[in-house]
């Protein structure tokens, strides 16, 4: 070992001895001078929106005009994109035109007389505006189109006219948007493939057809013509729905399923059958299924891409589902289901949790409450689930807000709106782990909507008066969605 030792050290003084000797063209008198000195640095992290103004300007150590600059970017998580330049002087200013991801963003500088060069980096987090805030579903000019009001409480109009040039022809059914699951190809004139996994995606459906939307641009991805594997002989869509697993879709009274996992290009699988089903416009996330309700049969179907039948609860033969829908907890997690169900042919009705994880495995475990006659829940045309009461809140279509509380059997009213409103859908948006627990109230007025958000008043189901924000468009309303980055599943 000492013998190694002191090779090494004779041949590492043979070569400093060479560099010693061979100064070339360079000055080493003053090693300051053989590459640039940044003298204030960069933070670690930036975050931005785009089309913000990102302006950084890094402090440079003597004349700057002996250096050449370059600023560029490049995706920390898909190095088969290619490098952005972003800009040739000291002083960036740029408009931010990157797609929405994280980036490595690095600034160099170069001395133009002996071309050694100082690199900067830091990490760039390039946010969409569609990021945060609410997505107003709407019909205007023959067109289902959507409103979107940012975090700044802007609200900008016909978003998918303005990017896309068009919206989706027809009145609007429902949409679902899934930040993380959506997978699909891009063809260039060359006929060359680039694949693109785990998109945000935001499926909207009119009677005429659906769209998906890239759920950072809203660049139109795919339609109904091209987002099967093979084409339905009919177009009737009849609703969608995001979960951790994957979209499900109703269409002419069959269900199809898109899977998150696997190599999937961005196209629903075939139906399941159909079995003369007419079923529900509800759809909703089972956690490891998907959950609907077949009118003609009285039957709860369970679609879990793990089997090639639905999983048929003939539990309900002579009611009729008024409403159905999962109660999120958890980022993207439903656990219990809730179907209210009215008898065909007598005054009674059900409200029916369902826990949902167990579907796919062909048990159907759920708690009945048997709503009084007294109640008129029944009789209502808008519901909302509660994410954190055992309450039902519904509306009989005018200006009122009402919930009904399942544990205890009573009634109340929380809202009343001025008389010439009318509610068309309401939501509470609730998520145990990140936070939001408030309730939207969409209401339509001589072809315009409004939107108004409330607090809850502690821990109950009363809603906070007055509205914390109120907000306004053109258009029939149809539903909100609500974006939040925090979680996967908006809604």
């Amino acid at each position: 070992m000492k013998t190694k030792f002191i090779i090494l050290a004779v041949m590492s003084g043979m070569f400093l001895a060479g560099c010693i000797d061979d100064i070339g063209n360079y000055d080493y008198t003053n090693a300051e001078v053989i590459i640039p000195i940044v003298e204030s640095n960069l933070e670690e992290h930036y975050d931005v929106i785009t089309l913000e103004q990102l302006v950084l300007e890094p402090e440079i150590k003597g004349d700057e005009s002996q250096y050449d600059y370059l600023w560029y970017a490049y995706s920390s998580s898909m190095s088969s994109l290619p490098i952005d330049t972003l800009g040739f002087d000291k002083k960036l200013d740029y408009n931010v035109i990157l797609n929405p991801g994280t980036y490595k963003l690095v600034f160099k500088a170069t001395d133009k007389q002996n071309l050694t060069s100082t690199y900067q980096k830091t990490e760039l987090t390039v946010s969409s505006p569609f990021g945060l805030g609410f997505f107003v579903n709407k019909y205007e000019n023959d067109y289902t189109d959507v409103d979107f009001i940012d975090r700044d409480g802007v609200v900008n109009s016909n978003i998918f006219q303005t990017i896309n040039g068009e919206g989706l022809k027809g009145q609007p059914v429902n949409s679902s948007f899934f930040s993380v699951g959506y997978s699909y190809q891009v063809e260039d004139e060359d006929g060359n493939i680039t694949q693109y996994s785990d998109e945000p995606g935001y499926i909207v459906c009119s009677d005429n057809g659906f769209k998906i939307y890239h759920g950072e641009t809203m660049e139109e991805l795919n339609n109904f013509e091209t987002a099967f594997m093979e084409l339905p002989e009919v177009k009737k869509p009849q609703g969608v729905v995001a979960a951790s697993i994957g979209y499900g879709m109703i269409n002419n009274n069959s269900v199809h399923l898109y899977g998150t996992s696997g190599n999937n290009i961005g196209k629903f699988g075939y139906p399941y059958p159909d079995n003369n089903y007419n079923l529900s416009k509800y759809l909703v996330n089972g956690t490891t299924s998907f959950l609907t309700f077949d009118n003609h049969s009285g039957s709860f179907l369970a679609y879990s891409s793990s089997k090639n039948e639905p999983i048929v609860f003939d539990n309900y033969k002579d009611y009729e589902l008024l409403y159905l829908a999962a109660q999120p907890y958890y980022m993207y997690i439903s656990y219990y289901s809730y179907a209210l169900l009215k008898h065909k042919t007598e005054d009674k009705a059900l409200i029916i949790k369902i826990t949902t994880p167990y579907l796919a495995s062909s048990y159907f475990l759920s708690t009945e409450y048997q709503v009084p006659t007294s109640i008129d829940l029944p009789n209502a045309k808008v519901f909302a689930i509660s994410g954190a009461n055992t309450v039902m809140y519904y509306s009989n279509g005018d200006n009122k807000v009402n919930y009904y509380n399942y544990g205890n059997q009573t009634e109340q009213n929380t809202l009343t709106l001025p008389e010439d409103e009318e509610v068309v859908y309401m939501k509470n948006v609730y998520d145990l782990m990140y936070g939001p627990n408030i309730f939207l109230v969409l209401t339509e007025k001589d072809g315009s909507w409004k939107l108004r958000v409330y607090n809850f008043e502690g821990a109950t189901p009363d809603l906070e008066l007055p509205a914390v924000e109120t907000y306004s468009g053109s258009g029939v309303p149809s539903s909100v969605v609500y974006r939040d980055g925090n979680t996967y599943i908006s809604y």
